[in-house]
């Protein structure tokens, strides 16, 4: 099986197992496993050990009212940017 991680992960799905199944306090693992205590709080707070998707939920995106009832072909704005 191929791990992929994401680019700035600090560890592995083997990592954050120990982490979730570990007794020792926050500041103990973090030293021991050389990462921040954030990590550790983040890692203990989920319920897989897999990355998460990095892509938005949600499109932010708006459109106008001419867009919004499909008014607008690709002939018309070719014409308005031809100008």
């Amino acid at each position: 099986m191929e791990l992929s991680l994401h680019a700035n992960a600090t560890t592995t799905p083997k990592t954050r197992a120990y982490i979730q199944r570990s007794r020792k306090s926050v500041a103990e693992l973090a030293t021991e496993l050389g990462v921040s205590e954030t990590t550790i709080y983040r890692w203990r707070d989920r319920t897989t050990v897999e990355d998460r998707s990095h892509r938005p939920k949600n499109l932010v995106t708006s459109l106008s009212a001419v867009e919004e009832k499909g008014g607008l072909r690709a002939a018309d704005v070719a014409a308005v940017a031809a100008g």
